[in-house]
C-alpha cells in the first residue's frame, strides 16, 4: 500500500484574505496544481481520498476525486493546528489492511508533524532538509504497516516534469 500526503496547493497569501480563513480557495496557479496532482497520482488509483475540511485542502483533491470518482473524506483530524489528531489519524491508516493507496491532503503544520513522525519514529530519510511547499506530495511505500520509504515530489506541475524524465515513486 502506499500514501500520499499532500500539503495543498496554491492559496494564495492569508493575509491578503479577508473572512474565515478555512473558507480561502486555491487561486488559479492552485488549480492547475490540483488538476496536475489529479493526473499523476490518479495513474496509481488511490482508493481513498481523505481532505481536512478547509476549502483549499478540499479543492486540492477534487479534480483527483472527479477522475476517480471517489468521494473525498473530510476529516478534522487533518485541519491547521491539529497534528496530534493527524498523527492518530496516521496511525490507524497504517493498521487498515488495504491493498489500496491513501491520499490525505492537509497544511504546513500538520504535513511537517507527520514527516517528523517518519523521520523519528520510523527512521525514514527525509533528506537534508524535508520539503513541504504548497502543492508538493511526499509518496509513502508501506510494508506490513510499517512506512518504509518516503519520496518527496514537488508541486504537481513540476512532478509531472519530473516523472517525464523517468523518475516514478516506488511503491
Amino acid at each position: 500500500m502506499g500514501m500520499f500526503l499532500v500539503r495543498h496547493a496554491d492559496a494564495g497569501e492569508r493575509a491578503s484574505w479577508e473572512g474565515d480563513d478555512a473558507l480561502r480557495p486555491l487561486t488559479e496557479a492552485g488549480l492547475q496544481q490540483a488538476r496536475g496532482l489529479a493526473e499523476w497520482v490518479g495513474a496509481y488509483r488511490p482508493g481513498r481520498l481523505l481532505s481536512s475540511p478547509h476549502v483549499r485542502c478540499v479543492q486540492t483533491l477534487e479534480p483527483l476525486a472527479s477522475a476517480l470518482r471517489v468521494t473525498i473524506e473530510r476529516r478534522p483530524g487533518l485541519a491547521e493546528g491539529r497534528t496530534r489528531q493527524a498523527v492518530e489519524l496516521f496511525h490507524s491508516l497504517l493498521a487498515e489492511p488495504t491493498g489500496r493507496g491513501v491520499v490525505l491532503c492537509s497544511h504546513g503544520d500538520v504535513v511537517d508533524a507527520l514527516l517528523s513522525l517518519l523521520f523519528d519514529k520510523y527512521g525514514l530519510d527525509l533528506g537534508p532538509a524535508p520539503r513541504a511547499q504548497k502543492g508538493s506530495t511526499w509518496h509513502i511505500s508501506v510494508e506490513a504497516a510499517h512506512p518504509v520509504w518516503a519520496t518527496y515530489f514537488p508541486p504537481a506541475t513540476e512532478a509531472l516534469n519530473r516523472l517525464d524524465r523517468g523518475h516514478r515513486p516506488q511503491d
